[in-house]
C-alpha cells in the first residue's frame, strides 16, 4: 500500500508542462484527485490576463479573463480585479452557475494571488453529498502546498505568455485602451467578449443584458476611443502593440 509521500511524488511527477490551457488543467486536476482521494471532484480557474514576469506597477487595475470549463469559452468569466476580497467572492457567487451545488457539501475554495496583488488563479473542492466531508488533513495539505501550487500557477502563465505572444499583446492592449478611454467596468467586459469572439447575442446572454444595451455600450465604445469599427479599433490599439511584443 502505498503511502502519503509515494502519492505526493507520484502527483509532483504529474504536473503538467505545458503552455496548452485545456491540457493543463485536465492534467492538473487529474493529479489533485490522484492525490486526495476524498475529493470528488475540481474546478480550477485560471486567469490568462495576469503575467507573472511583468512588473506590479503595469497591472494596476486589470480586467481578469478567467477559465473554468477545461478552457472552453463557454467557461469564460470576466471582471475587473479591485481586491482580494472582491475577487474571491466573485468567484465564490459564480460556482453555482456551473456545479449543481446541492449535490456536495459546502465546496471548499482556495485562491491564488502574486505578492504583488495579481490574481492567478482559484480551486474549488468538492465532496459528494453523501459521503463523509473532506477530512481535515486534505485542507492541511493545501495549506502546506500553497507556496508549490501558486508556482505552478505561475510556471503555466508564463509558458503561455511565452508561447503566445500575441496573448499578451491583446492583454496589453486591452488595459491601454481601457484606461485611455475611460471605459466603465460593463463596457469593459462587453469590448472583451466581443474581442474573444462572441456576437451581440452572445454577449447579451453571457451578462444578462438585452441587445439594444450591447449596442448601445458598443456606440459608446467607440465614441470614447474614437473610432467607427473594429478595423479601427484593432489600428489604433491592437497593431502597434502586437507589433512591439512580436518584434
Amino acid at each position: 500500500m502505498k503511502s502519503f509521500n509515494d502519492h505526493l511524488i507520484a502527483f509532483l511527477n504529474r504536473i503538467p508542462i505545458t503552455s496548452d490551457r485545456a491540457k493543463w488543467m485536465d492534467e492538473f486536476r487529474a493529479a489533485l484527485l490522484e492525490l486526495f482521494p476524498d475529493v470528488d471532484r475540481i474546478a480550477i480557474n485560471i486567469n490568462v490576463y495576469c503575467d507573472p514576469i511583468r512588473p506590479p506597477t503595469m497591472c494596476e487595475d486589470p480586467i481578469s479573463v478567467r477559465f473554468s470549463n477545461n478552457g472552453k469559452k463557454d467557461g469564460l468569466a470576466i471582471s475587473q480585479l479591485l481586491s482580494h476580497q472582491s475577487v474571491a467572492e466573485e468567484f465564490e457567487a459564480e460556482t453555482g452557475k456551473f456545479v449543481p451545488l446541492k449535490k456536495y457539501h459546502p465546496p471548499k475554495y482556495f485562491h491564488y494571488f502574486h505578492e504583488s496583488g495579481q490574481y492567478y488563479g482559484s480551486m474549488i473542492f468538492f465532496r459528494e453529498i453523501e459521503k463523509p466531508k473532506m477530512s481535515q488533513k486534505t485542507f492541511g495539505t493545501m495549506a502546506s502546498l500553497e507556496p508549490f501550487i501558486k508556482y505552478i500557477y505561475a510556471s503555466f502563465l508564463a509558458m503561455q505568455n511565452a508561447a503566445k505572444p500575441f496573448g499578451a499583446a491583446f492583454r496589453d492592449a486591452q488595459n491601454k485602451m481601457d484606461h485611455e478611454a475611460g471605459f466603465s467596468t460593463q463596457e469593459s467586459k462587453v469590448m472583451t467578449l466581443m474581442l474573444c469572439g462572441y456576437s451581440y447575442k452572445q454577449v447579451a446572454e453571457h451578462l444578462s443584458i438585452s441587445l439594444n444595451t450591447v449596442r448601445s455600450h458598443m456606440t459608446s465604445i467607440h465614441r470614447k476611443t474614437g473610432t467607427r469599427s473594429y478595423t479601427e479599433l484593432f489600428a489604433k490599439y491592437f497593431v502597434p502593440v502586437a507589433a512591439e511584443h512580436l518584434s
